[in-house]
């Protein structure tokens, strides 16, 4: 489990202990052999009107990290928190670890005790918007929990207590998630939350549809989240199944409303009004990633996932999309996640940069401060081949031996000590956990970054 940040206050997203495993399936029955462990406990976070890069190898689970975070792809685990205190997610990150440490039947006096506590101290927070009726009850329970485990002996196991332990901290734990956490919201709740995410795909093409005109594939995601509806006109909605013939009236849309916020939003993205009524087809691959835009931003979203906006673009395309990307979130207060497999371009993008391998993060820290002193192996190895525009100066370039692993059946311990030039032996056998090294500058290493009570040997 990943350090998280001990400042105070409120980020837009954070995510803790983040899994997408598919499913390999094999035989006459298609029965489950294995699992494509695409992502796997990712742990990082998103501030308020920042850009964060998400970099790596093609391959390493980028964009299902982004997908996982919108539910367009559903994690197997983990907790993706939407606007949640700081604080309620350290201690929600903190009550995960010691539920994951618990040896089932082999619960501790002091791990029952922690997890009590843990409770008492999330719920009873006056930041915690959980309903007052359920933070009572569950507060109660870990106080007489508490109660009887402090009457054990210090070496005494809980014994038959455990399964009332169990069943407090899972009913604590669904209460967090089912306020706060993106995955574990309802359907009609997650599709009222696409109004303030969207997602902007990296291929501009096979993302519009090709038999819809401009207007229409901009206009689409305005009529899914009913906005600009007319509170003063209704119309009654025909219903077959309904005895009178009649359902319940619905609100009538303002399509004079939705063609002028179509219009400018084309504006807003360098295209014109003519544009409104021409396919797909008819555009060139960078005016084709600008109606992407323009879509994304028809609902006045606060947080938009930028999936490689600008790898299937010419250099001089890329230079126009990515600038004006930064003006729009001046203009607008966007934050973005920017992925790239591009270090120059997370380099002119990004405030804060992770560095992806394999599923997991290896490293995570400030643009600045990573591209000055990058600390993991695999960073250094990413920094060192980024051109440079100078023929004169030469660079010891660091060439990684072997190919990466298959994440269907990857190495234990650290992910990267295959292809690693300062493994050591434990980095064969101990997964090394994402330490803060100063600065919230987080490192997954052994030999650079190693967690205390780990010997690097």
């Amino acid at each position: 489990m990943a350090e998280l940040p001990k400042a105070d206050g409120t980020n837009l997203f954070d995510v803790v202990g983040l899994k997408k495993y598919f499913p390999i399936r094999a035989g006459l029955l298609k029965r489950q052999v294995g699992a494509v462990k695409a992502v796997d406990d990712v742990n990082f976070f998103v501030r308020k009107g920042e850009t964060l890069g998400l970099v790596g190898e093609s391959g390493c689970g980028k964009t299902t990290v982004g997908r996982a975070m919108m539910m367009l792809t559903p994690p197997t685990e983990g907790y993706v928190f939407y606007s949640t205190p700081r604080q309620i997610v350290r201690d929600f990150a903190e009550l995960l670890r010691v539920v994951r440490g618990v040896n089932k039947g082999k619960m501790s006096r002091a791990e029952a005790l922690e997890l009590a506590r843990l409770i008492e101290k999330i719920l009873g927070s006056g930041s915690c918007t959980v309903d007052e009726d359920k933070k009572r009850q569950i507060c109660r329970g870990a106080v007489a929990i508490r109660a009887e485990v402090q009457a054990l002996g210090p070496d005494e196991k809980v014994g038959g207590r455990e399964r009332a332990v169990q069943d407090l901290v899972d009913d604590a734990m669904t209460e967090i998630v089912e306020r706060y956490c993106v995955n574990y919201k309802r359907k009609g709740e997650v599709k009222r939350l696409r109004g303030k995410i969207q997602f902007v795909f990296q291929d501009p093409f096979s993302s519009l549809d090709p038999k819809m005109l401009i207007k229409d594939i901009v206009a689409e995601p305005i009529k899914a989240q009913y906005r600009y509806i007319d509170r003063h006109r209704w119309a009654a909605k025909p219903n077959p199944a309904a005895k009178d013939r009649m359902d319940r009236p619905y609100k009538v849309r303002k399509p004079e409303v939705i063609r002028t916020r179509v219009i400018q939003l084309l504006e807003k993205v360098g295209l014109n009004v003519e544009h409104m009524y021409r396919f797909p087809h008819e555009f060139s691959g960078g005016q084709r990633q600008r109606i992407g835009i323009a879509r994304a931003l028809s609902v006045d979203p606060e947080f938009i996932v930028l999936d490689e906006p600008t790898s299937a673009l010419d250099v001089s395309v890329q230079a126009q999309i990515l600038n004006m990307l930064n003006q729009l979130q001046n203009e607008f207060g966007l934050t973005f996640l920017f992925i790239s497999h591009d270090l120059s371009t997370i380099r002119h993008m990004c405030d804060r940069v992770a560095v992806m391998y394999l599923g997991k993060i290896a490293e995570y820290a400030d643009k600045n401060e990573l591209f000055a002193r990058p600390t993991h192996p695999y960073t250094e190895a990413l920094l060192s081949v980024i051109p440079v525009p100078d023929p004169d100066l030469k660079r010891d370039r660091i060439i990684l031996p072997g190919d990466v692993p298959s994440p269907a059946n990857p190495p234990p311990g650290c992910r990267f000590h295959t292809r690693c030039p300062l493994a050591v032996g434990i980095c064969k056998v101990v997964e090394p956990p994402l330490i803060d090294t100063g600065g919230e500058h987080f490192v997954a290493c052994h030999v650079r970054a190693p967690a205390p009570g780990i010997k690097a040997q």
